[in-house]
């Protein structure tokens, strides 16, 4: 399994690459709070991608919560609007250095995973209206197996780990969001691996 959209991943990295430098900016102010980047950073309220390709906006919430030991992150994608959401959850009382430092690898993985689904609408693809109901299927699905591997091989790059290592960190750190059983967690990395090994032959 190679490609599965026509999206344009060569722009990929640098959109996520400055998404990454306003997120750290937020982080370093140590507020909570919902922002709307860029606007929140700079004077353009929206970025530009180029031509051809319409424009993306960042929701980027920061919630502190002084009962967690581990920071968190996650997001999605808001299909028709161009906004890919994240969220970063972490304990106030710990050094703001150490937790940027820590979800780094992480932020990268889920910015490069929303913003694969938006180079896929971009692309034409037609997200459905109602995601499937078993976790298993979910994360079967064509465009999310593409939006993971993507995700999953930035972090694999940041980090300097094998990228499988990277799948089961993930899937390990956060069984309360994928809600799989360990066997289908298996199955599901199969796939990616699957997926993963195809882009490459196909390169």
């Amino acid at each position: 399994m190679g490609k599965i959209s026509n999206a344009n991943f060569e722009i990929l990295e640098k959109i996520v690459d400055t998404l990454v430098i306003d997120v750290f900016e937020m982080l370093n102010r140590g507020t909570s709070g919902v922002f709307y980047l860029p606007e929140e950073t700079g004077e353009i309220p929206i970025y530009i991608i180029g031509e051809g390709v319409n424009d993306l906006t960042l929701e980027f919430e920061v919630i502190h919560d002084k009962t967690i030991v581990k920071p968190e992150v996650d997001g999605e994608y808001v299909p028709n609007e161009g906004v890919v959401v994240l969220q970063v959850v972490y304990n106030p009382n710990e050094n703001i250095k150490e937790v940027i430092e820590e979800i780094t690898p992480e932020i990268y993985e889920i910015l490069t995973h929303e913003v694969v689904h938006f180079l896929q609408e971009e692309a034409g693809f037609e997200f459905p209206e109602k995601e499937p109901k078993k976790s298993v299927k979910y994360y079967k699905q064509k465009h999310e197996i593409e939006a993971q591997v993507k995700g999953f091989e930035r972090q694999s790059k940041v980090t300097k780990k094998e990228i499988e290592k990277v799948m089961k960190a993930w899937f390990e750190k956060y069984p309360n969001k994928h809600n799989l059983k360990p066997k289908e967690v298996d199955k599901v990395i199969k796939i990616l691996l699957k997926h993963y090994a195809g882009t490459k032959s196909d390169s």
